[in-house]
């Protein structure tokens, strides 16, 4: 597709589409996508090939440079799980499953809130029942 085909399907999908500026850059998304109030933080666990990142060639809105390399190894197209706060990855994490048990280790770029480790915990429990596996936190 050419920029300009893309420009123009832009255009003609407007109507139907909401938009936000975040550091200088637009992005588009459906109307009936829900934004979120900053009075609900949210945390998220997202698989290395998630689309979050993928799909977007300059990730600056969601990744700060200075943590690419702590995301995308060695600039080769392999991308680390990402833990996503409030939209932003915010770090990595590693799950070990063992036998009866699976471990999530996180890797956080800062030091959590203690609510953030919260909903840290709550995460991981909540892929832990995907599993079917008790599971083993650490941070």
């Amino acid at each position: 597709m050419k920029v300009s085909e893309a420009k123009a399907a832009v255009e003609d999908a407007m109507p139907r589409l909401a938009q936000e500026v975040i550091a200088g850059k637009r992005y588009w998304m459906s109307r009936d996508i829900s934004v979120r109030s900053e009075a609900s933080p949210t945390l998220h666990l997202l698989p290395g090939f998630d689309e979050y990142l993928l799909g977007y060639g300059d990730r600056s809105g969601v990744l700060d440079a200075k943590h690419t390399s702590k995301v995308l190894l060695n600039n080769n197209g392999r991308f680390l799980p990402m833990l996503v706060i409030d939209a932003r990855v915010a770090g990595t994490w590693v799950r070990t499953i063992k036998r009866k048990s699976v471990t999530i280790t996180a890797d956080p770029f800062r030091s959590l809130k203690n609510q953030e480790a919260g909903m840290l915990v709550a995460a991981a429990e909540r892929y832990s029942q995907f599993l079917g596996l008790p599971l083993e936190v650490s941070a």
